[in-house]
């Protein structure tokens, strides 16, 4: 039974109605809080993620008449994604201006259309409007977590992806809906690549269950189209292909671990589902056991397997194997593939199987597995959208620095910042990729030349940055502490001074339950550094902002005692890091060093030495620092005992 095909069932039951009352009411009061969540997502104003800047930035390139794949962009533009999204936000943006709301209301737009199909499709099937509410419901919890609200394809290319495969089927796979599905899955395709499997599936499950001529035209006619567009494209955009394509095949973060930890988190927090896939198998087995599967390569009109199974459920398996192939073990995505692709087809699959079956009780067992999940995904995924606005003073208090500055070598976090003030960006997120981006390794090596090009620009944008700094033509740089891709702290601290260091929490950017967090280093050219007055300033409103912050604590404090020498002040903001967290052992020896050397106060200096040498018996340092403490406190004993003598 196919999900174009007239649905015959028999009569669901009914739920008594005042159960009936409250099932619609749970889930109007689920729904509101899953809008609710949406817009603060959608009108937070600061960066859900780190990389997140990235679209905005091809679009206000576009904007501004420039070429984000002109190879004289890069790696300054680079785009790891399609172009498509981008011609998409164009007239929006050119409308209602940039910033991320504007964005991320798109994207929001997007991924209400996907809900709507999915709802749709399930009323097609002939479930009921209860079920196909909360099935609906869940896929939109899925969708809120993680990166997929953020200002990225996703939402697009999924919608794309669910309208190239579903309109074929629905119109009984006439020669326009199989056209316009190709031309949706092309348009994918320059969204996210991945979404080019839509033609993949669909074309394989023509070929066995529908027609083979079908399938093979549909096949090569989608192969045909393809090519033409990667021609022109190729001709139309300097690097797009490499940054878009390649990047992926030659950067490979793939790990099989991470794939089974991916699973395993999704077996644990999808509960419903599984419940569902496992009644909807059985449905199925009992369903088609008695069909024949024998293989017809003969007659090209016929399919090449007579008993057919359902278009969704075929494409859950295809997506289910794609994953724990290649899909699930890239470390850049935690659990979104399985969000995006795997649970609505699973929905799709399942619960038209199940309403088509005779099994006991089954609308009140399929409504609790709905319901469990949909609270798992509502509350337990979604735990931390109250937060976004969490970093807000530190948002703040960036922008305030990096405003007046003409020059400012950025880390993306405020890449939109200086979009919007029309200065010059140097990392919109995905820059540091674009060096990868010219081997053709594999099978590609094969046909396709490399692209030493992308290199030779990579080394030229690195030493422009590098000279700039020697140079002192940065009026700021803000980076996140520690190596960068295209310079390094060690590097730039001979020619700048660190200001700051500002903590920037990202709650909805979580992975693994590890959230989101960078500590943006803001350094001033030396010789040009502001008075201490305002320096003082800034520490103390980044301390009144948070002050049981562990790491504005610890920053602050780090500041103090290696920047400032202010060994007073640096002591009370370690103390401060010290009783929220006393675990790092740096803490313990930076306040016995400053005890001891600079405000010669032993006792203080005993206690954390002590602590430090307790913490890490090994280091000799600590047994020298505690020996030698203990010396000044006129207890040679223990002195002589530590320093071996």
């Amino acid at each position: 039974m196919t999900e174009g095909e007239t649905v015959t069932s028999a009569k669901p039951s009914v739920f008594p109605k005042a159960i009936t009352i409250m099932l619609w009411f749970m889930l109007g009061v689920i729904g509101v809080k899953l809008l609710a969540d949406h817009y603060r997502l959608i009108s937070c104003p600061y960066p859900l993620e780190y990389r997140e800047a990235h679209t905005p930035a091809t679009t206000h390139l576009m904007l501004k008449g420039g070429d984000p794949y002109e190879l004289a962009q890069q790696p300054w533009y680079t785009n790891v994604y399609g172009v498509a999204f981008n011609y998409i936000c164009y007239p929006v943006v050119m409308v209602f201006g940039e910033g991320y709301p504007v964005y991320r209301a798109i994207v929001g737009f997007f991924i209400w259309c996907c809900c709507i199909t999915l709802y749709l499709l399930l009323q097609r099937l002939k479930v009921p409007r209860l079920e196909s509410t909360a099935a609906t419901l869940i896929f939109y919890a899925s969708l809120l977590y993680f990166v997929t609200p953020m200002v990225r394809p996703d939402s697009f290319g999924l919608f794309l992806f669910m309208v190239s495969l579903f309109y074929p089927v629905i119109s009984g796979y006439g020669w326009r809906s199989l056209v316009v599905s190709m031309v949706c899955c092309i348009v994918a395709f320059y969204a996210k690549p991945y979404f080019l499997l839509a033609s993949a599936f669909l074309a394989a499950y023509m070929f066995l269950f529908v027609s083979k001529k079908q399938g093979l035209i549909y096949g090569c006619g989608f192969a045909l189209l393809l090519l033409i567009s990667v021609l022109v494209v190729d001709q139309r955009f300097e690097t797009y292909f490499s940054n878009a394509f390649f990047i992926y095949t030659n950067y490979r973060i793939d790990k099989f671990d991470y794939m089974i930890r991916q699973l395993s988190a999704y077996v644990k927090h999808s509960p419903g589902l599984i419940g569902l896939m496992m009644m909807g198998g059985y449905a199925g087995w009992r369903s088609f056991k008695g069909g024949s599967w024998k293989l017809n390569l003969k007659n090209p009109e016929a399919p090449a397997i007579a008993s057919a199974i359902p278009l969704s459920a075929f494409v859950a398996v295809c997506i289910f194997l794609l994953f724990v192939y290649r899909l699930g073990q890239h470390q850049g995505a935690w659990l979104t593939y399985l969000f995006q692709l795997m649970s609505p087809f699973l929905l799709l699959a399942t619960l038209p199987a199940v309403f088509r079956a005779s099994i006991r009780y089954k609308r009140s067992l399929v409504m609790a597995l709905l319901m469990i999940n949909l609270g798992i995904n509502a509350f337990a995924y979604l735990n931390h959208t109250g937060e976004v606005r969490y970093s807000e003073e530190s948002w703040k208090l960036l922008k305030t620095l990096t405003e007046p500055a003409n020059q400012v070598l950025n880390t993306p976090v405020i890449a939109m910042d200086l979009l919007q003030e029309n200065k010059r960006v140097f990392d919109t997120g995905n820059s540091e990729y674009f060096q990868y981006g010219g081997e053709r390794n594999g099978i590609w090596s094969s046909f396709l030349s490399p692209h030493p090009e992308i290199q030779d620009r990579w080394m030229e944008a690195r030493r422009e940055v590098n000279q700039m700094i020697e140079q002192q033509k940065f009026d700021l740089i803000v980076l996140g502490r520690g190596p960068r891709y295209l310079t390094d702290e060690a590097f730039y601290s001979r020619y700048y001074t660190l200001l700051v260091t500002i903590p920037i929490r990202m709650p909805h950017a979580t992975m693994r339950e590890e959230i989101q967090r960078f500590d943006v280093g803001v350094w001033e050219p030396k010789g040009k550094e502001r008075p201490k007055t305002e320096r003082n300033a800034i520490y103390q409103k980044l301390y009144n902002a948070y002050p049981d912050n562990f790491f504005v604590n610890y920053y602050l404090g780090f500041q103090l005692f290696e920047v400032e020498k202010d060994y007073r002040n640096a002591a009370f903001f370690l103390e401060n890091a010290v009783a929220i967290d006393p675990s790092p052992p740096i803490l313990s020896s930076a306040l016995g060093a400053i005890y001891f050397n600079h405000l010669q106060d032993y006792n203080n200096a005993l206690r954390h030495f002590s602590r430090a040498y307790q913490m890490n018996p090994q280091d000799k340092s600590a047994r020298t620092n505690l020996g030698y403490t203990y010396r000044k406190l006129g207890d040679e004993k223990h002195a002589r005992e530590l320093l071996g003598e």
